[in-house]
């Protein structure tokens, strides 16, 4: 969390500003709390700046997984092309089958690199000629969404199992996700907004404030849904010795959770005016 104390001008009452700031520091003390960090008393604009958060736990109920088709090496790039859009398509077909959605297949990657031949030498190793073309690699790349993990522990395997044996030759790191990051969303930034009216409260007690109605708030997501994934997947040039990197990509309607993340964490800087 950033430590971002803003106190505003206090013109001619400067002394009087000093007494209130001290006065907040003295409610830390006594309450316990981080107001020092969290709580700014601007009193050239009558207004109190509470920092609240509000965590709510995440688990996943999903996964995302990314398949590849690559087509090492055709004398054309049609056939390079064609060959691989055609496995991709036995891949998709097998995923329908296997009742997997449309709406949870989706192409997410399409690349197409000329091969290259050495430049000719002479006998002295001296380059007497310019790069030809040796042929064309292509890829492209789907990502499947595997909803109901917790309740279909295999599921992902079966997933995978079906891919490969369709003709993905490439399979990406599996990616647990969360699927209602909206909700969760909301669930903590409820909360924070209670932690900061509760911390607003208790100072506004002590030190004889009287708290007037919110004017406005800021938000921040420490940890952010939706942003923990590539939306560049599958844009990555391949040449002679280097496949494309399979990285899951996923819609921001989703969290894809990092090793270690248990919250959805939500910060809010509430600004309330203050009665005079």
């Amino acid at each position: 969390m950033e430590e971002n104390m803003q106190i505003g001008r206090c013109g001619g009452h400067g002394g009087h500003a000093a007494v209130k700031i001290v006065g907040i520091v003295a409610v830390a003390a006594v309450l316990g709390l981080a107001v020092v960090k969290d709580a700014v008393w601007d009193t050239a604009s009558d207004t109190v700046q509470v920092v609240g958060q509000g965590r709510v736990p995440v688990a996943p109920d999903a996964a995302l997984v990314n398949f590849g088709v690559l087509t090492i090496r055709e004398d054309t790039s049609d056939l390079a092309i064609r060959k691989t859009s055609e496995t991709l398509a036995r891949i998709d077909e097998a995923l329908a089958q296997a009742g997997v959605p449309k709406e949870n297949r989706q192409i997410t990657g399409y690349v197409l690199n000329p091969r290259f031949k050495d430049a000719p030498t002479d006998d002295n190793g001296v380059t007497t000629g310019a790069p030809t073309i040796d042929g064309y690699t292509a890829s492209q790349q789907i990502t499947v969404l595997v909803p109901g993990i917790k309740d279909q522990a295999g599921r992902v395997n079966e997933i995978v199992a079906i891919a490969t044996k369709a003709g993905a030759n490439q399979v990406g790191e599996v990616k647990m996700v969360a699927t209602n990051a909206e909700a969760l969303k909301q669930q903590a930034r409820l909360k924070a907004l209670a932690d900061a009216n509760e911390k607003a409260k208790a100072m506004a007690s002590v030190v004889g404030m009287r708290l007037g109605s919110v004017s406005s708030w800021n938000e921040s997501v420490l940890a952010a849904p939706g942003s923990q994934y590539n939306d560049n997947y599958g844009n990555t040039a391949m040449d002679n010795s280097t496949q494309a990197s399979i990285q899951p990509s996923a819609p921001s309607s989703i969290i894809v959770l990092q090793p270690g993340q248990l919250d959805v964490v939500v910060e809010l800087t509430v600004y309330y005016d203050v009665k005079r």
